[in-house]
């Protein structure tokens, strides 16, 4: 069993851009385990999901946040830029610190 605090750094990645994750499924795809992660955006008043194609731990915190932004934009979710900005560089010299 993973220990829960693998997932802080994602729950918090959520959580700066302001929106709320609801549930994560891992489901196995074409025997791939993967997750789908439901967040809601209280601004827009709207649930979207982010089909991350590997499970959370597999992929880097900077990777998470992109596939994020990414499913945002296809839901026309705004998310706030200079957050998203100040995130990326906080991730980046963190991966940075620990390589």
């Amino acid at each position: 069993m993973t220990s829960r605090k693998i997932y802080t750094i994602y729950k918090d990645i959520v959580r700066e851009l302001g929106l709320f994750q609801l549930d994560v499924y891992r489901i196995t795809r074409e025997g791939k385990q993967v997750d789908i992660v439901r967040l809601y955006d209280p601004g827009k008043n709207q649930v979207f999901v982010v089909d991350l194609d590997n499970p959370r731990e597999a992929l880097a915190p900077i990777e998470f946040l992109d596939k994020l932004v990414k499913a945002a934009e296809q839901a026309e979710i705004p998310l706030p830029e200079r957050k998203i900005k100040q995130l990326r560089e906080a991730l980046s010299k963190q991966t940075i610190q620990t390589a």
